[in-house]
């Protein structure tokens, strides 16, 4: 909250005390009359400040209402014990992203200030990059109003990102799934290996790396996924159907099986012991399929040819540890393979 501005005017048979506030980007009135005197009207301006403050909730520290943008997001969001990691991090990568904003006051931002903060984020960056940066500022600016910094969220009307892009999420084809498993089996790399349990888990990257030899189920040939590993090490998993126990394939299981056995890997609880970047598994993947190809793409491809293969979206859903709605909508290709497959079938179909 601002000064208060103060107006002593004569009513009736006595005089009134109108005092004039600021509330974020908001003018608010609050008046007394009834003073015999324009002195004792003035006398009371102390009292009508706490009433002000009592009634609107403002905190006394009015070195908050003068927190910048960058100020309140360090002070009251990334130094809270109450979220996570990741959050932290996003955070971090938005404010870097705010500019001049970041030193304005809270109180003091607006809609167009965001809208041409989002638009210059968008010049440089992935849709989806952007959409993360604009939950970041919408999530800061509610936490602002808790804090009574503002009133009203000038992030509140800022629309998200369509993703525009015609080949947005891609599997790869027969030809291209074998081709990656003959380049790196059998696997002897961290990265191969890696690469070898996303072909055929479908896993996330995250949660490979968290995986630990007491997650392996030797005897029943299964995973458990019960956590993931971040940069800074262990954490929860995604969402609350991350965690889960899915069957593997003989092949990995020997797989698994001679990676323990190693001198070189069972002094480890980590099976993939090495640091969480997805950066060198990306690489060996482009540079045996081709650019457009990731690691998460195998996600994508165990999803699409189990349904390829008659396996039923609830159960696809299950081992992925996501919803079916999640599924159908980013985890679901009609690639060329399935194309022919459909092309075959037409003339016993229909």
């Amino acid at each position: 909250m601002t000064a208060v501005n103060f107006t002593i005017r004569k009513k009736d048979n006595g005089y009134q005390l109108i005092a004039s506030y600021k509330i974020g980007r908001k003018w608010k009135q609050k008046s007394k009359q009834g003073f015999r005197t324009k002195l004792e009207a003035k006398a009371y301006k102390g009292t009508m400040i706490k009433e002000i403050e009592a009634r609107s909730g403002i905190m006394a520290d009015k070195a908050l209402i003068n927190l910048t943008v960058k100020e309140f997001a360090t002070e009251y969001i990334l130094n809270s014990k109450n979220i996570s990691y990741n959050t932290k991090r996003s955070y971090k990568n938005c404010i870097a992203h705010l500019h001049e904003i970041g030193d304005k006051k809270v109180a003091d931002v607006t809609y167009l200030d965001l809208y041409d903060a989002v638009n210059e984020h968008r010049a440089s960056h992935m849709p989806s990059s952007t959409n993360i940066f604009i939950c970041v500022i919408k999530s800061m600016f509610n936490k602002a109003i808790k804090f009574d910094l503002i009133t009203t969220s000038p992030a509140k009307n800022i629309e998200f990102c369509v993703d525009k892009r015609t080949e947005k999420r891609i599997s790869l084809t027969d030809s291209e799934y074998n081709a990656l498993l003959t380049a790196i089996s059998p696997p002897k790399t961290n990265t191969d290996t890696t690469i070898y349990i996303a072909c055929k888990t479908g896993m996330r990257f995250s949660e490979i790396m968290g995986l630990t030899w007491d997650c392996f189920d030797e005897k029943n040939k299964t995973l458990t996924i019960d956590k993931q590993y971040l940069i800074h090490g262990f954490s929860c998993v995604k969402n609350k159907y991350g965690v889960r126990t899915i069957p593997i394939t003989d092949d990995l299981c020997k797989v698994l099986i001679k990676r323990r056995e190693s001198d070189a890997f069972s002094k480890s609880s980590r099976i993939i012991n090495c640091r969480s970047s997805s950066k060198n598994a990306n690489k060996r993947i482009k540079r045996i399929v081709g650019d457009k190809f990731s690691i998460h793409s195998l996600r994508h491809t165990y999803a699409t040819r189990l349904l390829a293969h008659g396996v039923d979206i609830r159960t696809v859903s299950a081992l992925l540890g996501d919803t079916t709605e999640t599924v159908m909508k980013n985890y679901v290709h009609y690639n060329d393979d399935m194309r022919m497959k459909v092309s075959g079938m037409l003339n016993d179909i229909i």
